[in-house]
């Protein structure tokens, strides 16, 4: 019962901080212009934009799969992709709940005989690696912006410090996956491209041609910002670290504000697709997995 009650209260303060953020954001920008920005979006463009979306989506679940693949545990992909599309579902409609890593950590627990901890290590490299590419594709686009040379040196020392100890991090964390690191993060920088390039489009379908990296770091900044529980689902954090970011980068804050809005209705509307997977997924059937018979010891 206590825990219940400290769940709704979590819920409730994470609801309470985005809807103040998001009134924080609001109060910043020029809605006026901000809105005429959004009527005159191209719709082929926008479209293109929930392509690299989905596209950064697949290629996060073919980096899980790598990930199990070395604890010889083959989750077929189709299979990894409707779970992915169930957890981003989870992610919006429970916010405080059990979540997207939730759901899949209690999916691979009824269908291995993996330990609960060893399965939160998965995941765990599984975010991991995902803020390492952001680090590593934020320092490559601040080197091609007009940010004052200081800002670069800082990102850079971030990011060797943080690839670095990711590695031996990961290793201690997850022996099995020294041997596919370097995969790992390739993948995850690849899927950050690929979002980033969906926020190109974004730019591209408003006919705002300017300052395209600057805007690139921006969000790869409200990526990391969002990733704190903070908030209801990164709602209110994405959008704050868009509004003074801008201000800080000397980009137009409109369009900013604009970009963080798009892109939260891409997600959402990507994530309204595991709706019918999860009401037709109840009971996830072993067949879902190839697994080794040595893949089911506590490690």
């Amino acid at each position: 019962m206590v825990s219940r009650y400290k769940i709704w209260l979590k819920t409730i303060l994470k609801v309470v901080f985005s809807g103040l953020a998001l009134i924080l954001a609001i109060n910043a920008i020029d809605w006026s212009e901000a809105w005429s920005l959004i009527q005159n979006v191209s719709l082929g463009l926008l479209t293109l934009s929930l392509f690299f979306f989905v596209l950064s989506q697949l290629v996060s679940a073919y980096r899980l799969r790598v990930i199990l693949n070395q604890v010889k545990i083959d989750f077929k992909i189709k299979s990894l992709v409707k779970l992915y599309l169930i957890g981003m579902l989870y992610n919006f409609a429970f916010p405080g709940g059990i979540g997207g890593d939730g759901y899949k950590g209690l999916v691979l627990k009824q269908n291995t005989s993996l330990s609960t901890k060893s399965i939160v290590r998965y995941l765990l490299v599984d975010r991991a690696s995902g803020l390492l590419g952001i680090l590593i594709l934020g320092t490559i686009l601040v080197f091609f912006s007009n940010v004052n040379s200081l800002f670069y040196l800082y990102a850079l020392l971030v990011t060797i410090i943080g690839v670095t100890s990711g590695f031996f991090a990961i290793i201690w964390i997850v022996k099995e996956l020294q041997k596919v690191y370097t995969k790992i993060i390739l993948y995850s920088v690849l899927i950050q491209a690929l979002q980033v390039t969906s926020v190109f489009c974004v730019l591209a379908s408003t006919n705002s041609f300017d300052r395209y990296v600057e805007y690139g770091v921006l969000f790869l900044v409200s990526s990391i910002a969002s990733v704190f529980p903070l908030s209801v689902g990164g709602i209110g954090v994405r959008e704050l670290a868009f509004v003074y970011g801008a201000k800080y980068l000397g980009v137009d804050e409109s369009i900013a504000i604009m970009l963080s809005v798009t892109f939260l209705l891409i997600t959402g509307f990507t994530s309204l697709f595991g709706l019918p997977i999860s009401l037709a997924n109840k009971n996830w059937a072993i067949n879902d997995f190839n697994v080794e018979p040595d893949s089911t010891k506590t490690l």
